[in-house]
């Protein structure tokens, strides 16, 4: 950063290497070194930097229009409109436009207390994370320090996942509705179990608890399918987007059932940036590149790809697995994070990591097997490195525990 009199804010250091360009599933820093990008900004660049049908969208927004309150009209917002129709399941028949996921989910918890009371209690889940704001902070629990300093909704309820006893023996009488990751994303990329997502999905029929599935990080085509509750056979009341479905622009959506959206009252929840032109831009660009670039498929076959020379790659290393779905990968393992990490940035890939010790893998749905073995043969190589020195501060990034936020061996000022 440049010496100012004003600091930003401590919620993040810095990457050791500053980014300069970016294209496709590649970055470029400030002397010329090429990366591949696994990060892709926490999973936003799934269809690439610089999307040639996000782009040409977006300038056409920027050309004509790009200020306009939510409550006017225009094309690019009917177009986008229009394109999440394609997306939207089946029986979610409405929609709002915020910018975070954050943003989505205060609005889907406002949904559920005005459907079922607002002294009724919403149900997550260990390991859970939907966000920083106060009342999702409420519903997360991936890391204890992100809430403990903070007064919390106290009409919530916490079950462990993937735990079908502990949900069987759940009381759901006074329960107003449940949020739920099917693949836990901070958690460590944890899918959920057939058995659990089916009973839950059960009990929360029976007792008219409508049920809000996050893809804020698995939906549109990341792991495979274009939403992850696909994969179950389970129906969300509710569904939450974000990240990618933008193509890059800060974006999110939440699809309800009108029987329940129609119980907010409009000056019950607004928004000065939802829906405004270029994020719309975002939104119709990204939904045309997804179907014209058959995303889907590419996805099925670089997924298998990147798994079978994953699970090559972890063959000798002791108490090491794979697990997630699609392009969002998890390895868990017990070398140094922080040393892996530094290591695959000096031989030229950027990854993330998830709870405290998964290497994260969010790359695009662009990787090619090259990207894929560069990947590989790098963390191999990191590993046997770090098993074969003594692992300080010197030779390794310092990783905060936010999951993305790194910084090089001395603290920044």
């Amino acid at each position: 950063m440049p010496d100012s009199n004003i600091k930003l804010f401590s919620f993040q250091k810095f990457y050791p290497i500053e980014i300069v360009k970016a294209k496709k599933q590649y970055v470029w820093d400030s002397s010329g070194k090429k990366y591949v990008d696994f990060n892709t900004g926490n999973g936003i660049g799934f269809l690439g930097h610089g999307n040639p049908f996000v782009l040409r969208k977006i300038k056409e927004a920027l050309s004509t229009i790009y200020i306009l309150p939510p409550s006017f009209k225009s094309p690019i917002k009917e177009e986008a409109l229009e394109s999440l129709a394609r997306i939207a399941p089946k029986n979610l028949d409405s929609l709002a436009l915020l910018n975070t996921g954050s943003e989505a989910v205060e609005l889907a918890l406002k949904l559920l207390y005005k459907y079922k009371g607002k002294d009724k209690k919403v149900v997550y889940f260990t390991n859970s994370f939907h966000g920083r704001t106060l009342g999702a902070l409420s519903i997360t629990s991936s890391n204890p320090a992100y809430n403990k300093d903070f007064p919390l909704l106290n009409n919530t309820l916490i079950l462990p996942y993937n735990d079908v006893y502990a949900l069987d023996n759940a009381s759901f009488e006074n329960v107003a509705g449940v949020i739920i990751e099917v693949i836990q994303g901070e958690g460590g990329e944890i899918p959920a179990k057939e058995e659990f997502l089916k009973t839950l999905y059960e009990k929360c029929q029976a007792y008219d608890a409508p049920i809000i599935i996050d893809e804020i990080q698995t939906g549109f085509g990341r792991t495979g399918k274009l939403w992850a509750f696909m994969h179950y056979n389970v129906k969300p009341d509710i569904l939450l987007a974000g990240k990618s479905i933008g193509g890059g622009v800060p974006v999110s959506v939440v699809f309800a059932r009108e029987e329940i959206s129609s119980k907010l009252e409009a000056h019950e929840h607004g928004s000065t940036f939802g829906f405004n032109p270029i994020a719309a831009a975002g939104v119709a660009g990204a939904i045309e590149a997804y179907f014209k670039l058959d995303v889907e498929s590419k996805v099925h076959r670089k997924s298998e790809y990147l798994i079978n020379k994953i699970q090559e790659a972890i063959r000798d290393v002791s108490h090491a697995s794979v697990r997630g779905k699609g392009l969002m990968i998890g390895i868990s393992q017990h070398a140094q994070i922080n040393f892996i990490f530094s290591c695959l940035i000096k031989k030229g890939v950027i990854i993330s990591r998830a709870a405290r010790n998964t290497v994260r893998l969010l790359p695009s749905f662009l990787i090619t097997k090259k990207d894929i073995e560069v990947f590989t043969k790098g963390i191999k190589e990191c590993w046997e490195e770090a098993n074969g020195e003594r692992v300080t501060e010197e030779n390794s990034v310092r990783i905060s525990s936010n999951t993305l936020n790194v910084w090089y061996g001395a603290k920044s000022s």
